[in-house]
């Protein structure tokens, strides 16, 4: 039975899950589809948040920021009426619908093929031939509706013979978690299958252990590398022994036994993401901006490909033909390419993609037919998957999403050899708020809070909520809630206005960041401040109408640097020597101006009066920092000796010293950068609750 609706220039058949723009069909991911299809059987009634995850997901476990991600890609790929209007619109509190226009000007046209699919009834219906208890209401040339009807007519007959080359997405069957044991998996290398058992790198205390654990879960085995920053990235099953990187630099290549022994030995290789080739004769890995290949025992070295970023996760073809790897490139983007190895010609593996510049960190299934990877959005990843070959041609299929819950991040995504499991390391965190100076009594209770800023009165707290990014304003109780951000938007970094009516914060939306403000009060619109992109971290001064921004320098494209924005005239200048300095934090007065060292070791304070930095303190692992709001006196957090320091810095004094040490509970997971002072002197304190598992989504993609 096929169901063919019309809708704006568009047609969507239902059975087969297929867009058409006229004769063209329209390649979107399988979820955005399901969504469309959810819409349009709506016919123009609100469908609730509620039922989207519940259909569209099917029982997987997913934030409300992958919804709002899907409608704002689809939208993208349907364009705008020809009133200007989207194809969707949003209702407040309630949901979506598909636009009332859109079912207008497609002329309403529904249709259901009787069982016995006579091809000349089929045809009838395409003519808007009026059949039985049925309603036409669209009028077309018998000539060019035959046209269009056979030609539909052979793509539905020819889509399920191609198997899925549309309909890509299979049925997430289940999730279990595999791994129990609260220590920290190193998600940056990847997991390897090796004789019923995942191998993968573990932290427990400061050490690295090459860890294992059945497929089906179990028992974990552990054997110590030696290492303080050390992973396992590639494993040659034949011979059982591990290509071993120092860590996120260059260092040493090794190669050590399945016992964490070493192994055989081999000329110097410096680098790091190491890998062995299928056969075990070559080695590809990455030095500096280079993707290297040499010979298995570290010799013949020579450059692979050259990037403009930092490539980094290579990961061999089965038939060790070609080699894929992920790069860092600017704004916090990654993309996947693929080197050639017959020829050395690099390719990007997603080129037109919606996620092209997303996605990182993949691997083919055993068979070669598969390549699965992870899309990142600002709060929260999934994990795709992509047709390699199709009745043996190399020919591409569209993308399609397996999973995006039930945690916050997906990484190091490895497909079993009989297609039905994907083995995928889970990160999820929490950040909660505590007040230091009441004894560590709870603040917003249950909430989970990525950033947030007190009003100057006092009376009021604005929060982005982790992982889905949105601004609400509340009581410090939690009480009279209020959403600031609008949807498809992901907030982070507000600051109250001098007068409280307003906030500013950074918003990120349609791939960029820029500075926006919003009506304290809620329900007004939110205006941009300035056409400024890339921006990361703001700071709103006390007076002055200036704000602080973290943004890449011009200098060096990789490295942050930190700006100022005077709002009467939209001048920007750049903070003298703030290159490499992140954090940016105002005094009271606005004279002075903190900040931190990207790397954490030093804290710095900026004399804006005198135009020069000097170090408040150099303790090597700096965390969080917030002013008092009467006086110059910044408060800070610091590593010393193992544990967290609540430190105070009076800028008359010019030394800091220590208020308290941190409970142990804030020591182990210590990952926030929230400190923030009340108007009557309480400090506020993030700390985050985190955790980092194996698991098992079971798929069938046999």
């Amino acid at each position: 039975m096929k169901q063919i609706l019309h809708f704006g220039e568009y047609t969507f058949e239902a059975t087969q899950m297929v867009v058409m723009r006229g004769i063209e069909i329209i390649d979107m991911p399988q979820r955005q589809r399901e969504a469309l299809a959810l819409l349009l059987k709506a016919q123009g009634k609100v469908v609730s948040r509620e039922e989207f995850l519940d259909t569209v997901w099917k029982g997987v476990v997913v934030e409300e920021h992958n919804l709002t991600q899907t409608i704002f890609m689809l939208r993208k790929a349907l364009g705008k009426l020809p009133n200007g209007r989207e194809y969707i619109e949003t209702v407040p509190k309630k949901g979506y619908r598909i636009s009332v226009g859109a079912l207008t000007q497609g002329n309403l046209l529904f249709t259901e093929n009787s069982d016995s699919e006579d091809p000349l009834d089929r045809l009838r219906v395409d003519l808007g031939v009026k059949l039985p208890n049925q309603h036409v209401h669209q009028v077309v040339t018998v000539k060019s509706s035959l046209l269009i009807g056979l030609i539909a007519l052979f793509i539905f007959a020819v889509i399920p013979i191609v198997g899925n080359v549309y309909n890509q997405r299979e049925d997430l069957r289940a999730v279990t978690k595999l791994t129990r044991d609260g220590f920290t998996k190193v998600s940056k290398a990847p997991l390897i299958l090796n004789k019923g058992k995942i191998l993968f790198t573990e932290l427990r205390g400061k050490k690295s252990y090459l860890a294992s654990v059945p497929i089906d879960g179990g028992t974990i085995g552990a054997a110590a590398l030696g290492l303080a920053t050390g992973y396992i990235s590639s494993v040659q099953s034949e011979n059982q022994e591990a290509l071993v990187s120092k860590g996120d630099s260059d260092g040493p290549i090794t190669a050590v036994t399945l016992q964490g022994q070493p192994s055989q030995p081999m000329t110097e290789l410096f680098g790091r993401s190491a890998s062995w080739s299928p056969d075990g004769t070559q080695i590809v890995y990455v030095s500096q901006q280079q993707v290297m290949l040499a010979d298995s025992n570290g010799q013949n070295a020579s450059v692979l490909a050259t990037t403009a970023g930092t490539p980094f996760w290579p990961s061999w073809s089965p038939d060790g033909s070609a080699v894929r790897f992920s790069v860092h490139e600017a704004n916090d983007q990654m993309s996947l390419y693929e080197v050639d190895l017959a020829n050395r010609s690099v390719t990007p593996v997603l080129r037109g993609d919606p996620y092209e510049h997303h996605a990182c960190c993949g691997s083919w299934s055993a068979n070669g037919k598969y390549f699965v990877y992870t899309v990142d959005s600002a709060g929260s990843s999934s994990i795709w998957a992509r047709r390699e070959k199709i009745f043996n041609w190399k020919r591409s299929g569209s993308p399609w999403e397996i999973a995006s819950g039930p945690v916050d991040f997906w990484r190091s995504p490895t497909l079993s050899p009989d297609l039905r499991h994907l083995y995928a390391m889970g990160e999820q965190s929490r950040l909660y708020l505590t007040m230091l100076s009441r004894d560590f009594e709870p603040v917003l209770r249950d909430l989970s809070v990525s950033s947030m800023s007190i009003s100057h009165d006092g009376e009021w707290i604005a929060y982005t909520l982790h992982p889905e990014g949105t601004l609400w304003k509340s009581r410090l109780d939690g009480s009279e809630r209020v959403q600031l951000s609008a949807p498809g938007e992901f907030a982070k970094s507000p600051q109250w206005s001098e007068d409280d009516r307003s906030l500013i914060y950074v918003r990120e939306k349609n791939g960029g960041n820029t500075i926006a403000r919003v009506n304290a009060a809620g329900g007004g619109s939110r205006t941009t401040v300035a056409g400024i992109r890339d921006v990361r971290q703001i700071a709103y001064a006390p007076m002055g109408e200036r704000i602080a921004f973290e943004s890449q320098s011009g200098a060096n494209h990789f490295e942050s640097a930190i700006f100022i924005l005077k709002l009467g005239d939209h001048s920007v200048e750049t903070l003298p020597a703030s290159s490499g300095l992140s954090s940016v934090k105002w005094s009271p007065d606005a004279r002075y101006l903190s900040a931190v060292t990207n790397d954490q070791s030093k804290l710095k304070l900026f004399d804006v009066t005198t135009q020069t930095w000097h170090d408040i303190s150099s303790s090597g692992a700096i965390g969080a920092q917030a002013w008092d709001r009467k006086k110059n006196i910044l408060y800070f957090i610091e590593a010393q000796n193992g544990s967290y320091v609540l430190m105070k810095y009076q800028v008359a004094g010019g030394k800091p010293v220590e208020v308290r040490k941190m409970p142990e509970r804030y020591d182990e997971d210590y990952a926030s950068s929230i400190l923030e002072v009340t108007p009557s002197g309480e400090l506020l304190f993030g700390y985050s609750v985190g955790e980092n598992e194996l698991y098992d989504i079971s798929i069938d993609l046999s």
